[in-house]
């Protein structure tokens, strides 16, 4: 009977310290938190980075820091230096907004202008107004702006549009009956560029890309190259 209790205690005693091994090591493999210093100096580090993000994308001076705050060890000081950047980045924040609505209206209207100049519908426009930040909607327009542009860059038929252009006019021709590189009489504008006659008046004041565009339209519609007749015979197009 002796020897069953002994035994009984001594398996007791080897749980306990099985326990207090496992609990022990358990401890060790969680990392401690940070102390307050650490913390104060991380949310410093944060609420800079805001800052400047919103001071780089809206292309305002940079607030500067001396870091003063990550060798002092006065907490108090840290939280202080914790309030300014945080009134800082809503600052910088808040006055990026209206750089932003601004931002995004040019690219509305550069979306908007080229769908008219290539003749793109327009369509149902995914719409901005479910997403949350200013910043996002930004980006989207951003996007879409450029990605337009970019399309816009290679009208169809450039090469034989070139062709033509270098029998026909100056880009920028004033001369009355026909206007600007392609020689576009004031039907032939009204009817195809319609858009930028009514906005930016006859072929001379747009862009070579506007004219071509609209050229390019008028031959697609179905005339060819055949508004420009001799130009389009010695480039060999009919």
């Amino acid at each position: 009977m002796r020897a069953l209790a002994l035994l009984c205690v001594l398996c007791a005693l080897g749980g306990s310290i099985a326990a207090i091994v496992v609990g022990g090591a358990g401890a060790a493999e969680r990392s401690p938190a940070p102390p307050d210093g650490a913390r104060l100096v991380a949310q410093i580090d944060h609420y800079r980075a805001v800052t400047w993000r919103w001071q780089r994308l809206t292309g305002t001076p940079i607030t500067h820091t001396a870091r003063s705050a990550r060798l002092s060890p006065d907490l108090a000081y840290r939280r202080w230096v914790l309030s300014l950047w945080r009134h800082r980045a809503k600052r910088a924040e808040q006055r990026a907004r209206p750089w932003l609505a601004a931002q995004v209206r040019g690219f509305q209207a550069t979306v908007r202008h080229w769908q008219q100049v290539m003749g793109i519908a327009a369509g149902p426009t995914r719409e901005t107004a479910g997403v949350k930040s200013e910043l996002a909607t930004y980006r989207i327009w951003k996007s879409r702006a450029a990605a337009i542009v970019r399309r816009a860059q290679h009208p169809p038929y450039a090469a034989a549009l070139g062709c033509i252009h270098r029998y026909e006019g100056s880009w920028t021709d004033p001369g009355a009956p026909y206007y600007g590189g392609l020689q576009m009489d004031i039907a032939f504008q009204a009817h195809y560029g319609g858009y930028l006659l009514r906005t930016k008046g006859t072929a001379d004041h747009w862009t070579p890309l506007e004219q071509m565009w609209v050229a390019a339209r008028a031959a697609r519609s179905g005339r060819g190259f055949y508004p420009w007749p001799n130009s389009a015979r010695v480039c060999g197009l009919i």
